[in-house]
């Protein structure tokens, strides 16, 4: 999924300086009804993720802690 989703991107363009996953990253699948606030989420990540890291949000999504997130989830 990642080399598809990268080589997409890359090939289309669609960010200045190209398209890379980060270390860390989280798949989730949602409903096509809310695909509109996913995109609205997605494009102010930037700027919510000077207030709280990408752990600390998945930990707050998951409802679980930290430790569990380290042993079940590729951060």
């Amino acid at each position: 999924m990642k080399g598809i989703t990268s080589r997409i991107m890359n090939t289309q363009n669609q960010l200045p300086g190209g398209f890379r996953w980060q270390n860390g990253y989280g798949g989730f699948s949602v409903s096509r009804w809310d695909v509109e606030m996913i995109r609205e989420y997605i494009r102010r990540q930037p700027e919510h993720h000077k207030f709280m890291a990408y752990e600390e949000e998945l930990e707050a999504l998951m409802g679980c802690d930290k430790a569990f997130l380290k042993r079940n989830v590729y951060l």
